[in-house]
């Protein structure tokens, strides 16, 4: 027996891998990625297979043994010829162990890694797109849903004629059109009476009779699933899918390159010869449909963080996160500056929480009125 060629630990790791796909062997796994056959493999093997990409030291190592091995089926121990002994699938099952015959399966497929990087690809891009979709769709759902509330809109003026009150009373500048991070300190001011801003104003409303300009929250259904949605996660997802369509032209270049000549013809028997034809067809078909969905998705993702940022400036932020890293948006979140930045996170999230308050000040409201209602007909 040779000595160990491969790290002991990586071929107990490997053994364990193929011990779990044991109903499959080494020659079936071999024509499936060959063939991109990546619904019969599963993301669960193409996954595991991914973490095992024999090195070209390893290969070399096992050629080695290969070449200098006696010959299983010869009485005299000749030693073999690499010039003149095919190395059969008998040689390789009687030098080699199940971790070696797995690296030097695997090593004979054309473009291996690049393989299961396009089979992984193929397994979870459609559901990568349907992800973006969901989230702008929501999003545009949410935008909407603000420019459309009248109720929102009227509030917002109410608000900025308060806060213009305020402000020249302390001798500030009046602004002339109102900002979402004025309600941060609007709502810290109480009138003489102990009321807060939201009750004030929810008080006047109702005595008004304009108790419908509150009811805010039903006009924001989808606010509280779109403010869960990242722009970073986005791009991210985005480039996923770039990648992944740049991948599909990758192999798809040098499979139909190459016309499976002798220098890439697999000289084990472990090997089964796909035409160039097969996986071809299966990689023009899903680079049309990944390629449109790329783009799909990319105008889908810039057309919904325009109109964000559109919301964005109505509400009178001008800086919104358009950042490629989560981390960025993180950081924007928790920062404790006095500038508002624009994410989903943050601006639906203040509008929600607006909105919810004012529902609340509009119970106080109600019950305020009944009660000077109350007393007003006890003088009558």
């Amino acid at each position: 027996h040779h000595s160990p060629i491969i790290d002991p630990q990586r071929s107990q790791h490997i053994n364990i891998m193929l011990a779990k796909f044991s109903k499959r062997s080494l020659k079936n796994i071999v024509s499936a990625v060959t063939a991109l056959e990546y619904e019969d493999l599963g993301l669960q093997i193409i996954s595991s297979l991914s973490q095992f990409i024999p090195s070209a030291d390893e290969v070399a190592k096992i050629a080695k043994v290969l070449q200098t091995k006696p010959l299983a089926n010869t009485s005299d121990n000749t030693v073999a010829n690499t010039s003149t002994v095919q190395i059969t699938e008998d040689v390789v099952a009687v030098c080699l162990d199940k971790a070696e015959q797995y690296l030097w399966a695997m090593s004979k497929i054309a473009s291996y890694e690049l393989r299961l990087s396009v089979m992984t690809f193929m397994m979870v891009y459609k559901d990568i797109a349907k992800d973006i979709i969901n989230a702008t769709d929501v999003l545009f759902k949410a935008i909407e849903e603000i420019r459309g509330s009248t109720r929102f809109k009227y509030l917002l003026r109410t608000f900025l004629r308060l806060d213009n009150i305020l402000s020249k009373k302390s001798g500030t500048n009046e602004a002339l059109g109102f900002q979402l991070e004025s309600l941060e300190r609007l709502v810290q001011v109480k009138s003489n009476a102990g009321e807060t801003v939201e009750q004030y104003v929810a008080s006047q409303l109702v005595r008004l009779d304009f108790l419908d300009a509150l009811n805010l929250l039903g006009d924001f259904p989808s606010l509280e699933q779109a403010k869960s949605v990242r722009f970073p996660r986005l791009t991210m997802d985005l480039k996923k899918l770039e990648e992944g369509v740049n991948q599909l032209k990758q192999l798809l270049n040098i499979d139909s390159s190459s016309t499976i000549n002798q220098d890439h013809q697999p000289t084990n028997t472990l090997v089964e010869k796909i035409p160039p034809s097969s996986s071809n067809h299966k990689l023009t078909v899903f680079l049309k449909d990944a390629d449109k969905q790329h783009q799909a998705c990319k105008k889908l993702v810039s057309e919904s963080l325009e109109e964000f940022q559109r919301v964005c400036r109505f509400l009178g932020i001008t800086e919104t996160v358009t950042n490629t890293t989560i981390e960025c948006e993180n950081q924007s979140n928790s920062t404790s500056n006095n500038k508002m930045m624009g994410t989903p996170e943050i601006v639906f999230g203040r509008i929600l929480q607006f909105s919810k308050s004012m529902h609340s000040a509009s119970s106080y409201a109600i019950i305020k009125e009944r009660r000077r209602a109350k007393m007003f007909s006890n003088f009558q």
